[in-house]
């Protein structure tokens, strides 16, 4: 069996539908199928969850009970977007469903979608807005000054995408300004509802981070790895920025700005000025739809909206608080979890540690959840770079050991979290007790004084947010992109889990998750997860396979060439032919002998027997002799570990040498031609003597050999 073929199988087959060619099975790169084939499947099952008839409202629904909310909007949508982004989908195409007859495009699913939040999320107060948790909860429990965390953390990246998208193609949104005023107003919300250690005072479990909702009295680990999502949407919305300002910042530190940041910044805002220059006095709104700016200023732009008119990333200003609170959690999440990560899962205060056996035995456990979130709240807030910076900024040689041992113990502690995580899921699984750490579902049993009725009813709800296996695979591409930076061994094994977990209808794997039905918040980041290896696939694989693929006529020629000589009169492959027709030959005249019986089988068989005999008695001798050397020993004076088998075979040995060479010495020593009879007591004396020289010389004989360069003693010489 090939070596794809052996992978196939131990992926249940589902690796067919991705893989487009073995290649060659000496490689170790396989050649998958263009992303955007693969992008259009998804798109097809998406959209048959959209709900187009007309009715109150048109979008996604969350699984089969085909409930639209906020949560299952932004969901899919985003699972849209990336669909866009990373699989290449055109926006603007109708016919990506189906050739014959048009569809929705993306943007105008964007746009429903969108408009739909837009609606649910508005109150009667401008600048205002109300965050629920619907499919689940409708509003009873969310007001404007308690909105839901979750649903925030779900709707500001679906929006900064939005905006992002429109910059890119250098269009104004028409939501621009609704857009930014949400993103504003949720930004400053999540400031406000940070829970600090000053609440509380504690000092033995996690103190800072978020819950459901604003004046929480305890942080939530999950609650707070969704703020730190959110935190990494802003960054890579705004990253060609955001690099620039942390530059200028480290600047002030001492560190140097790099040359080409700072020029590319200056053409950027060269290119402002110019566009700006276009624009009559007080029509810069309208003159941007004349003379757009360049994508980085349209993002800029949209940056200093969202941050009250602050384009850097000030302390005080809100992006900068948000990014302060993020970089405080990540350090206290550290600071809890540093010793332990790497050996131990976490209850969610991070407070006691357990073992997979205590997992096991429990009916449900949120543990390797929280490996998931730790792991993720510290890489998405950058604590690798502050460590980093840390080290750079170092005075003397003990802070920079320091800052590196840190470094060392958070990359080691990450990737053997990671790894125990996928260990322990993968053992559960095999004993059919997966169930126990498969769902998680949103928690309300920290201590609320603030909403105690209000969380009596939440819990009711049980609000399912994550199956397992996507975040584990989505953590193992953060630990590779953020701390280890270079190709993974288990990446392939990782998209057999991603296919393997589709929805299975008929006995044919769909293009979409979970196994058990859709939900569309694990299939964003199933979708996310076969982004990033697809990502990772163009970085490290396909690269090689196209200087492969270019290199193939050079290659051909070569071998073409090569072979001529070969087979060329005198070369290694006419030399072969030569000598095999030679062999030939022979095997045809001996078949010949036999088939006619010019040579008796007896002698055949007598002259094989002595041939062989020949070859082999040199070293039968060689082993008789180190068998017999070992009952020899008891005459030494040191005891040895012989047996009475090994005393019986060395006597025998002797007795066979004697019987050998005995009358040959025994006539070549005595005087006169008197038989053995006649001269009896000096045979017996003689043989005696004999016997002891024989034993002495197989001793030697075997000491010899073991000390020999050759493996052989000069006693053994035949010529």
């Amino acid at each position: 069996m090939s070596a794809i073929n052996a992978y196939k199988r131990s992926a249940h087959g589902v690796l067919r539908d991705i893989i487009e060619d073995a290649g060659n099975n000496n490689s170790v790169f396989y050649t998958y199928k263009d992303k955007t084939l693969i992008g259009k499947e998804i798109f097809k099952e998406l959209y048959a969850r959209f709900q187009k008839e007309d009715g109150e409202r048109k979008g996604f629904y969350m699984d089969d009970s085909k409930e639209i909310g906020i949560l299952s909007q932004c969901q899919s949508l985003q699972a849209l977007l990336l669909l866009a982004s990373d699989f290449d989908l055109d926006f603007d195409d109708k016919h990506i469903v189906s050739e014959e007859e048009e569809n929705y495009t993306i943007r105008e699913i964007m746009d429903f979608v969108i408009e739909d939040i837009l609606r649910s999320i508005k109150t009667k107060t401008p600048g205002k807005y109300r965050f629920d948790a619907s499919p689940y909860d409708t509003g009873r429990h969310f007001t404007v000054e308690h909105s839901n965390l979750e649903a925030i953390t779900w709707v500001v990246p679906s929006f900064l995408q939005a905006l992002k998208y429109h910059a890119t193609i250098g269009e104004t949104c028409k939501w621009e300004e609704q857009l930014v005023s949400v993103i504003s107003y949720c930004i400053n919300y999540m400031n406000d509802a940070f829970i600090t250690s000053e609440n509380q005072g504690r000092s033995t479990k996690l103190e800072i981070g978020w819950n459901f909702t604003s004046q929480c009295e305890e942080p939530s680990l999950y609650y707070s790895f969704a703020v730190c999502e959110c935190y990494v949407e802003f960054y890579e919305t705004f990253k060609e920025l955001l690099d620039y300002h942390e530059a200028k910042r480290n600047a002030e530190l001492g560190l140097k700005i790099d040359k080409a940041l700072e020029a590319q910044h200056a053409a950027h805002e060269a290119s402002k000025k110019k566009a700006l220059e276009k624009d009559a006095p007080g029509k810069t709104k309208e003159g941007r739809q004349i003379a757009r700016f360049d994508t980085y200023n349209e993002l800029a732009m949209h940056f200093a909206a969202i941050n009250n008119g602050n384009e850097g990333i000030s302390a005080d200003s809100p992006y900068g608080t948000f990014e302060a609170n993020c970089k405080a959690l990540a350090r206290e999440v550290w600071r809890l979890t540093r010793r332990d990560l790497a050996d131990s899962f976490f209850y969610n205060d991070l407070e006691t540690t357990l073992s997979e056996s205590d997992i096991s035995i429990a009916t449900t456990s949120d543990a390797l959840f929280n490996t998931v979130y730790i792991i993720n709240i510290m890489l998405d807030a950058g604590i690798d770079e502050e460590i980093t910076l840390r080290r750079e900024l170092a005075n003397n040689d003990v802070e920079v050991r320091e800052a590196e041992r840190e470094y060392n113990d958070l990359f080691d502690s990450c990737q053997l979290a990671s790894q125990k995580a996928f260990r322990t899921y993968e053992k559960l699984k095999t004993d059919g007790k997966e169930y126990i750490v498969e769902q998680f579902l949103v928690g309300f049993n920290e201590g609320f004084t603030v909403h105690k009725e209000k969380v009596k009813e939440l819990r009711k709800l049980r609000m399912r947010v994550f199956t397992l296996m996507p975040l584990l695979i989505r953590t193992n591409n953060v630990i590779s992109e953020y701390l280890i930076k270079y190709p993974q061994a288990n990446m392939r094994k990782y998209l057999s889990y991603i296919l393997e977990n589709r929805l299975e209808e008929k006995n044919k794997f769909k293009w979409i998750w979970e196994n058990d039905g859709f939900f569309s918040c694990s299939n964003y980041y199933y979708i996310a997860a076969l982004g990033e290896f697809y990502r990772y696939y163009e970085t490290y694989e396909h690269r090689y396979i196209e200087n492969y693929a270019e290199n193939d006529v050079s290659r051909a020629a070569i071998i073409r060439e090569y072979s001529r000589e070969l087979e060329a009169p005198g070369g290694a492959i006419s030399d072969l032919h030569h000598q095999l027709r030679e062999r030939e030959e022979q095997i045809a005249a001996l078949q010949n002998k036999i088939d006619t019986f010019e040579t008796p089988v007896e002698d055949a068989v007598a002259a094989v027997v002595a041939r062989e005999m020949k070859t082999l008695l040199p070293g039968m001798l060689c082993e008789f002799m180190s068998m017999a050397s070992l009952g020899l020993t008891v005459d030494d004076v040191e005891p040895t570990p012989c047996t009475d088998e090994h005393r019986a075979f060395a006597h025998a040995a002797t007795q066979f040498m004697l019987a050998l060479i005995s009358k040959y010495v025994f006539d070549n020593v005595r005087s006169g031609k008197l038989t053995k009879e006649e001269n009896a007591e000096n045979y017996k004396e003689l043989n005696a003597k004999l016997a002891k020289e024989i034993k002495r010389c197989i001793r030697q004989y075997v000491s010899e050999i073991h000390d020999s360069d050759e493996g052989r003693s000069s006693l053994f010489n035949f010529n």
